[in-house]
């Protein structure tokens, strides 16, 4: 049997987490029969994410010579801080089938420093 819910709609991320379907959409199969909704039928929230990072290399005399280097570095991850969704639960028995209860990591910054010599 197929699901009661359109496969093709386009679906925003509010309705990822206030739950794209009921579980009652998906009815269980005849006796001895499995199901044939097919894999992959309903796509997740997607993944938008960026990355940034800048470095400064500097002459450092002062340090063991003329050949001496420092260079800094700051590296951010997810730099506009975007929600990105986890995938929706899929375990029909679960209380939050078709619901997304997790987000990606948030914006993460790491700063670094390297001294050559």
């Amino acid at each position: 049997m197929r699901p009661s819910f359109s496969l093709n709609k386009t679906y925003s991320r509010s309705d990822y987490l206030k739950g794209l379907f009921p579980a009652s959409a998906f009815p269980g199969p005849p006796l001895g029969q499995e199901g044939n909704i097919g894999r992959g039928t309903v796509r997740g929230p997607g993944l938008a994410q960026v990355d940034f990072s800048i470095l400064k290399n500097f002459k450092a005399p002062w340090f063991w010579g003329e050949g001496s280097k420092f260079q800094f570095r700051a590296e951010f991850y997810n730099l506009f801080n975007r929600v990105n969704l986890n995938n929706f639960d899929g375990d029909l028995a679960s209380g939050t089938f078709g619901t997304a209860t997790g987000v990606f990591t948030p914006r993460t910054i790491q700063l670094g420093a390297r001294l050559e010599f």
